[in-house]
């Protein structure tokens, strides 16, 4: 009995002191758990997040959503919402699925009139403490700014014959108004 326990002992020592040295955070693994996540960061997360939702929604009259995401773009100052669709792929196919995507992110509101005045408040709850307190520090424009740095883009795509989707029409639109701009090909 007691050869059959001195391979047993042997292994968890080795397994024990292999794990310390292997478990250790190395040098790139520090350095990401010391960078603090920001409330950007964190906004942008929960845009990302609401995006991928739309998928389960069943109220898109315009085309099925296929994907989506959030992103900034550091150089051209935009905060850049980009929503996929699969369809026929026509101008009108694309101006319906986008203004559907921007009702659905403005907390499903559908009407064009009621987006522009509850899109400053919609942005800036998603870039807002969970715990709903507010800095004292907080700029007082953060939903307008918000308003006027956000892009949100729209591609619809259609099936190829590689099997593939092949993207057809483009279109962008702000959240200052229901304007909807055509990207042509």
């Amino acid at each position: 009995m007691k050869t059959s326990c001195m391979p047993l002992v042997a292994f968890l020592l080795f397994a024990g002191s292999s794990t310390s040295a292997l478990s250790e955070p190395g040098r790139v693994e520090r350095w990401l758990m010391g960078e603090p996540m920001s409330l950007f960061d964190w906004g942008i997360y929960k845009i990302d997040k609401k995006i991928s939702e739309l998928k389960s929604l069943k109220t898109n009259q315009a085309g099925k959503f296929f994907f989506g995401s959030a992103n900034y773009d550091w150089n051209a100052n935009r905060l850049r919402l980009k929503v996929n669709f699969v369809g026929k792929g026509t101008d009108a196919e694309c101006v319906d699925s986008i203004k559907w995507a921007k009702g659905a992110l403005l907390n499903y509101t559908w009407s064009e009139k009621e987006q522009v005045g509850v899109a400053k408040d919609v942005l800036a709850g998603y870039f807002a403490h969970e715990g709903g307190y507010q800095a004292t520090n907080q700029p007082a424009d953060v939903g307008e700014q918000l308003v006027r740095i956000t892009v949100l883009e729209a591609t619809v795509f259609v099936p190829a014959e590689s099997g593939s989707y092949a993207p057809r029409a483009r279109c962008a639109m702000d959240f200052q108004t229901s304007d909807v701009n055509v990207v042509k090909r």
